[in-house]
């Protein structure tokens, strides 16, 4: 079965939008890291603020 062209922009559109969701989580998920961590997530001694 050939997929149309309406179902290949739909699937497209669909990546994107998961793409999107990821990039918000991440950035939810690396604030409440800092947070769990406290000041030592801000500092050169955990790797974490190395990813914030």
């Amino acid at each position: 079965m050939i997929a149309g062209e309406s179902d290949a922009t739909e699937h497209e559109r669909a990546i994107s939008a998961t793409k999107i969701q990821i990039g918000r989580s991440a950035k939810v998920i690396n604030h409440q890291s800092i947070q769990l961590h406290g000041g030592i997530g801000m500092t050169v001694e955990h790797s974490i603020g190395h990813y914030f």
